[in-house]
């Protein structure tokens, strides 16, 4: 963690330095933008040098509420300072857990009053967005072996989105991923549209 850059985040090795840690030890899932996030706040990315990046990916949505959100941020250290008892096992319960639940069930009208009409029930899983992709690429799959469907480039587009300032990806080289936090406000939604309108028009 020594010092390289004048702008740092976690740590100060340089770019190609993760990279390599990455593709030495990591394992390939999808494709790679070469850039390195230092910092993130809100809908914003900054790489060592300090050039912000509207993020526009979102962790795939497990970021939805912004980088480092205070209320989420605040209710982490509270319950990490105040040693709640969260996760556990589901052999025993715990408050939190049950409280979470209980507001999370109330979120929207019972859904499925045929299987009672006691409310709704929550399974705690962040499986969502992987389950639409694994549907995804089964199509994709199809697509490819059944009809003859070639990918495309989709990456060659993100690589120019990210000189303008746009952090976006590929799924699997012909669709390009855009989920901004939910955090974005009007005036970066027009930044991100107007670059997405110059490099795909184009």
């Amino acid at each position: 963690m020594r010092k390289i850059h004048n702008y740092t985040g976690f740590s100060t090795e340089s770019d190609n330095f993760i990279f390599n840690l990455e593709n030495n030890f990591g394992a390939r899932h999808y494709n790679r933008i070469n850039l390195v996030v230092r910092r993130a706040k809100g809908c914003w990315l900054t790489d060592d040098k300090g050039n912000k990046y509207l993020d526009c990916l979102a962790a795939y949505s497990a970021a939805n509420p912004g980088h480092h959100h205070p209320t989420i941020t605040n209710a982490l250290l509270n319950a990490l300072t105040g040693n709640y008892a969260s996760v556990i096992s589901n052999v025993v319960f715990t408050d939190p857990l049950g409280i979470f639940l209980s507001e999370c069930a109330a979120f929207a009208p019972q859904l499925a009053p045929r299987f009672g009409a006691h409310g709704n029930k929550v399974l705690a899983k962040n499986g969502g967005v992987a389950s639409v992709e694994t549907a995804l690429k089964t199509m994709r799959y199809y697509g490819f072996k059944q009809k003859g469907i070639e990918d495309g480039n989709a990456m060659e587009f993100c690589r120019k989105l990210m000189k303008e300032g746009l952090i976006v990806n590929d799924s699997h080289g012909h669709t390009i991923r855009i989920s901004p936090p939910l955090v974005i406000n009007d005036e970066e939604m027009d930044f991100m549209v107007e670059r997405l309108e110059r490099v795909l028009v184009s």
